[in-house]
């Protein structure tokens, strides 16, 4: 899909594409949701670490701070800045330690924010 503003279709069409290409790559993705605010949140594994990470900025490319070209391309530089931060700030029940853009209603609305993002 190609960018024309940061919708809930476009943040569901960036998530189906990071749900495809982490299917053969690593991090392993545990879970994966888009909410209307737009965002996309990502729970994740690196080796034993559980993270997790909501991207809200859906509107610039996080390699390049540009708009962003089309989803694929975003969902690809997404999957590459999943890592292991230094600022984890928040851990859930879960477990999983998050980063990210903050949803405005604190860290804790990530639990129950958003729709699951199955396999197309």
């Amino acid at each position: 899909m190609t960018y024309t503003a940061a919708t809930a279709e476009w943040a569901a069409d960036v998530a189906h594409h990071l749900r495809r290409f982490a299917g053969s790559d690593v991090p392993t993705i545990d879970d994966l949701r888009v909410s209307e605010a737009p965002a996309v949140l990502v729970r994740y594994r690196l080796g034993e670490d559980r993270l997790a990470a909501r991207f809200g900025r859906l509107d610039r490319d996080r390699t390049s701070w540009e708009a962003p070209t089309d989803s694929e391309h975003l969902a690809s530089n997404l999957l590459h800045v999943l890592h292991a931060p230094d600022d984890l700030e928040w851990t859930d029940p879960d477990g999983y330690r998050w980063w990210g853009d903050p949803p405005a209603d604190g860290w804790m609305a990530v639990t129950t924010e958003g729709r699951a993002v199955g396999a197309r």
